[in-house]
């Protein structure tokens, strides 16, 4: 799950393998919203998500603008926001926390 560096304004990947295809990644944050667009192209299951800082609590998930179940994986890192997307459209997931 992208994790964005907090004096970056966001990062993307092009053509990243994945399964039998790839993927093409943006994410961004600012203020309280983090944001990632997915777009797929393969078979395998696809699972879109971010990482916001731990203690922060999370008022909203929402996948291509409609609200969306989501799970929290607790890492070093922070809280992974993990949601199941789809192959074969841009996916875009906003986080919205306090």
């Amino acid at each position: 799950m992208p994790q964005v560096p907090p004096q970056s304004p966001g990062l993307s990947g092009n053509n990243i393998l994945l399964g039998d295809g790839s993927v093409d990644v943006s994410a961004s944050a600012s203020g309280n919203i983090y944001k990632n667009v997915v777009f797929a192209r393969t078979t395998a299951r696809v699972t879109v998500g971010h990482t916001v800082p731990n203690g922060k609590e999370i008022t909203s998930v929402s996948l291509n603008e409609k609200s969306t179940p989501y799970k929290v994986r607790m890492t070093n890192r922070g809280q992974e926001i993990l949601v199941n997307g789809q192959s074969g459209s841009e996916q875009r997931l906003v986080v919205t926390t306090e």
